[in-house]
C-alpha cells in the first residue's frame, strides 16, 4: 500500500500579486448602477445636495492632500 502525500505549494508574493491584480482588471471601471440611480435622481430632481456635505469633503481632502505632501518632502 502506497500512501501519498499532496504538498500545497506556499503561495508566494508574485502569486498573491498576480491573483490580486487579475481581481482589479476583473473589476468594472464604474459602478454603472450607482451612476444610473444617481442619473436617474438628478433628472427626475429627486437628488438634494447637501452643502454642509460638500465642504466637509472637499476640506478632508485637502487636508489630506497637505498630510501626504508634508510625508514626501
Amino acid at each position: 500500500m502506497e500512501l501519498t502525500i499532496a504538498m500545497e505549494k506556499k503561495p508566494t508574493f508574485n502569486n498573491r500579486f498576480a491573483e490580486i491584480d487579475d481581481l482589479l482588471n476583473s473589476m468594472p471601471d464604474t459602478q454603472e448602477d450607482i451612476i444610473a440611480e444617481l442619473r436617474s435622481d438628478i433628472i427626475s430632481k429627486k437628488y438634494k445636495m447637501n452643502p454642509e456635505k460638500i465642504v466637509e469633503k472637499i476640506l478632508w481632502h485637502g487636508v489630506h492632500v497637505l498630510r501626504m505632501s508634508e510625508r514626501l518632502f
